[in-house]
Order: C-alpha cells, then sequence, then structure tokens
C-alpha cells in the first residue's frame, strides 16, 4: 500500500480535498461562492455537495462542523457570564435607568 493518499481521498470521512477546502471556508463564514473559489470548483458543485442524497457527507461534515462552532461559542459566551453580570450590576449600583429596563425586558416583566 502506497503512503501517499490520492487527492480525492482523505483519512478521516471520505471527503476529498477540495471538500476540506469549501468546508473550512463556509465553516470561517465565508460564502458558498467564495469558499467554491477558495477551493478551485464551480459553486454549484458545491451546492450539489450539500443536496445530494445519496452521498450525504458533505452536509453532515457542515452541520458537525456548525454544532461544534455553537458549542465552543456557548461554551466563551458562557465564561464571560460573570463578568456580563458584574458589569450590569455596576451599571445598576450607578443608577442607569437604560440598564435597568433592559435587564427588567430582557427577564420578561415588561414588554
Amino acid at each position: 500500500m502506497s503512503d501517499t493518499l490520492p487527492q480525492t481521498a482523505t483519512l478521516d470521512n471520505n471527503l476529498s480535498q477540495k471538500q476540506h477546502l469549501v468546508l473550512a471556508a463556509m465553516l470561517s463564514g465565508q460564502t458558498i461562492t467564495a469558499a467554491a473559489q477558495a477551493a478551485e470548483v464551480n459553486r454549484t458543485t458545491v451546492y450539489r455537495w450539500l443536496r445530494d442524497p445519496y452521498r450525504p457527507e458533505f452536509w453532515l461534515a457542515l452541520e458537525r462542523g456548525q454544532h461544534e462552532l455553537r458549542m465552543a461559542m456557548e461554551a466563551r459566551l458562557l465564561g464571560l457570564a460573570n463578568q456580563a453580570a458584574n458589569c450590569l450590576e455596576g451599571a445598576l449600583a450607578d443608577g442607569d435607568g437604560k440598564a435597568a429596563l433592559a435587564l427588567l425586558k430582557g427577564l420578561g416583566l415588561l414588554r
């Protein structure tokens, strides 16, 4: 067996190198068009990868990547919650009426 992989093979999940490039670009916030250009494929190819019911690996990998990003962002925001509460507490102690109204609205106590 060869130590090198063909350009269309990968070790992890049967995605081609170009598909990995598109996924990385899309997960970094690029549009489908920009991601396709970065991987040197036509954007219609990316749409085909996203919609192919017989080969769901690409869109499943995209969904998995988006889920991981979402979880990482939630963890980061939870880490900032204490700072945010301290900031709000300080604003309320200083008599900041806008902060007080925003808190009441956020808690659903004002409509």
